[in-house]
């Protein structure tokens, strides 16, 4: 950032305000702590059951008998759910990460400072698609050719060349 024109940097700082004024930092807390805990639920009830079923008899006697393999399937149960809730919370939160960014690249360009965004949008962004359609749902940040076509839908009059 330090290399970067001072508008190009008024841009970025506006944008970064509106996460603060929009309260974006708060919402991605609230997802990323809600998963923690879910998982963590998920984990201590694994813990208990695996405690329970250790110190029945009948676990011992059908640990024998199966070689583990009954035993084994409620445990790879709830890994699989766990999984499965890490990767839905992960798509969650980083599509409401990509939908912040569009907010606060629209609340900037209400204070004023949406040329300077896409300015500075054009000059960090690489301008390529994301290479594969997973990379795009797990993408934090939305394309910036995308980003800087609301802008001018918004009314910001920027054009590359």
């Amino acid at each position: 950032m330090f290399e970067l024109p001072d508008d190009v940097v008024s841009g970025i700082l506006a944008h970064e305000v509106a996460h603060l004024a929009l309260k974006h930092t708060k919402i991605q807390l609230l997802i990323g702590g809600g998963n923690f805990i879910i998982a963590k639920f998920i984990l201590i009830l694994r813990l208990i059951y695996t405690i329970l079923g250790v110190a029945s008899l009948t676990s011992v006697v059908m640990l024998r008998k199966t070689g583990g393999l009954l035993s084994a399937l409620p445990g790879l149960f709830v890994a699989g759910i766990i999984w499965l809730w890490t990767k839905f919370c992960m798509f969650f939160l980083m599509w409401s990460s990509r939908k912040t960014e569009y907010d606060a690249d629209a609340y900037a360009a209400e204070l004023g400072y949406g040329y300077e965004l896409a300015k500075a949008l054009d000059a960090i962004g690489t301008g390529h698609p994301q290479e594969s359609f997973f990379k795009a749902l797990y993408s934090t940040h939305p394309e910036t050719h995308d980003r800087i076509g609301r802008l001018q839908n918004m009314g910001v009059e920027y054009y590359r060349y």
